[in-house]
């Protein structure tokens, strides 16, 4: 027997990928009960996760895993409901007792009655067992290697400093050559040496920097990489879950899962399976009532990604909802309302039904820099769209100067940079509007809209300065700032809760001459307004 508590860690993580598999498995295997590649699968599965709590000293695991994959192969051929459901029974027995051996309490992985039954499908000969794993003549080069998730945050701690610093050698670099350009108008008796010696010194200077920021730039790369984890590593828990949901709710559910290779980063990950459960669990619960399908998707759009959860039920009443609304006398819009907490289900179930979920939904995602939209028609069915970042350590940036403050925008919704006084504006009501390719575009100044006061806006108020063209979907606004200073990479660092609610702030950033910056919500203004 090892040394458990060296390895507990990485006992724990190998097994949840292995029981995530053996869930995933038996969907599969429930549909097309005759799968002999998919059996094989599964006990390749649980014979590892046998082999591993042997190796730990978890006789009691080990064992179950031996009578499940004894179970697969007495049944494959003659495979059942029944059958299936003392197979998913086992699966959870197995994350029960896994849940022991970290001192996980055991109401987390509650027992499964069906697993008493386990013993009466087992009759494995073990003279036969090594048959039963195939293994392959030749084994690939391993390509995966698991790291500590505090070691990665480190290292990708060390590359935003880095970066920090690499901003900082810039700064010094334009100051070296500023310098060295006054010497050379002040100084009229210089030599041509020394002229020659300052240019050398000065292209000596920015061939090392280049360098630098070459390196620099490849580390930040690469270290971003480590910290994109595939989607499928959430997404495998559901398949179980809806099969689990529909059976309970007494629906036939099909369920289709696209774009699980998407690679996020892992923080994100590790906040979004909670607001998917809520989702999902709505879909099934509210969505569909008999029969129908629930599909969970990811997408890559330009520097975000996109996953929505989709039903084609009913659709969201939306006269209900507005009917709610005026009995509430609530002015938000009718998404703002239904995210609120409210519900319009008429019975509370064990699934859902309290109104609490998409509220939840709402923050978690806003906690990671996202937003959620949604798609809804009667009798079409309801998408649920969250639109998150793909990384959350460095982003393209705007930096900007409004009010003799400098700001950073993400530049994801930005179109065009406009000079104010090279454009038509026009008054309409309260506010100004410009003339954009036909297109009438309202005009914000940024720094009324940090203060609340939008409104009034005067003549003067957009007589200078850069208008900044920012778009969400079909939604245009133009935010006017004094001046745009330079476009860059800029390490996110998390901002306050406190501060986030007062104003349309996300984060902060670390310029190399030490300033911290705030960065701008563009998404949340421009919904906003």
């Amino acid at each position: 027997m090892v040394d458990q508590e060296k390895y507990k860690e990485l006992f724990l993580s190998e097994s949840q990928d292995h029981l995530d598999s053996l869930d995933a498995g038996l969907v599969r295997l429930e549909k097309d009960m005759g799968n002999q590649s998919i059996a094989k699968e599964l006990m390749m599965h649980s014979h590892t996760l046998k082999g591993m709590a042997a190796t730990m000293g978890y006789g009691e695991l080990s064992n179950l895993a031996h009578s499940f994959e004894g179970m697969v192969e007495n049944i494959k051929n003659k495979i059942s409901s029944g059958g299936i459901d003392m197979l998913f029974g086992a699966v959870d027995e197995l994350r029960r007792l896994v849940g022991e051996t970290m001192n996980i309490e055991k109401e987390q992985y509650a027992a499964n009655p069906l697993v008493d039954k386990v013993g009466e499908l087992e009759d494995v000969d073990k003279k036969n067992e090594k048959d039963i794993i195939e293994q392959p003549e030749n084994f690939s080069q391993i390509k995966d290697v698991k790291v500590r998730a505090e070691k990665l945050d480190a290292l990708v701690e060390l590359a935003a400093e880095l970066m920090v610093n690499k901003l900082r050698l810039q700064t010094v670099k334009e100051k070296v050559s500023a310098y060295l350009f006054t010497k050379q108008n002040i100084e009229n008796n210089i030599t041509e040496a020394e002229n020659k010696r300052d240019d050398e010194v000065e292209t000596f200077f920015s061939e090392v920097l280049d360098s630098h920021n070459q390196l620099i730039s490849e580390l930040q790369y690469q270290v971003l990489q480590l910290r994109l984890t595939p989607l499928d590593q959430v997404f495998n828990r559901f398949p179980r879950m809806i099969r689990d949901l529909a059976m309970q709710e007494k629906k036939e559910i099909e369920f289709f899962m696209e774009g699980s290779e998407l690679e996020l980063d892992r923080n994100i990950l590790d906040i979004l399976g909670e607001p998917l459960i809520h989702l999902l669990r709505n879909a099934v619960d509210h969505g569909i009532k008999k029969k129908g399908k629930v599909t969970l998707s990811a997408r890559r759009v330009k520097d975000h990604a996109v996953i929505s959860v989709r039903d084609d039920g009913d659709g969201i009443d939306w006269n209900k909802i507005d009917e709610m609304r005026g009995k509430n006398k609530n002015y938000l819009s009718r998404e703002e309302f239904l995210f609120s907490g409210i519900s319009t289900s008429e019975h509370v179930t064990e699934v859902s039904g309290r109104g609490i979920g998409l509220s939840v939904v709402k923050t978690k995602i806003e906690e990671i820099g996202g937003r959620v939209e949604i798609e809804s028609e009667p009798g079409q069915g309801t998408t649920f769209l969250l639109h998150l970042p793909v990384s959350l350590a460095i982003i393209k940036a705007l930096l900007i100067r409004v009010a003799d403050k400098t700001y950073a925008l993400a530049i994801t919704n930005v179109s065009r940079l406009i000079d104010i006084n090279s454009l038509e504006k026009k008054r309409q009501a309260d506010q100004f509007v410009a003339v954009i390719d036909g297109e009438s575009i309202p005009l914000l100044r940024l720094d009324r809209v940090f203060n609340s006061s939008t409104k009034d806006i005067s003549e003067e108020d957009v007589s200078k300065g850069v208008v900044v063209l920012s778009q969400l979907k079909d939604k245009k606004i133009g935010l006017i700032v004094d001046s745009v200073e330079t476009q860059q990479d800029i390490i996110v660092k998390s901002l306050n809760k406190a501060v986030r609610k007062k104003g349309y702030f996300s984060a902060v950033t670390i310029l190399g001459d030490g300033q911290p910056v705030l960065i701008v919500d563009l998404e949340s203004i421009i919904l906003a307004y």
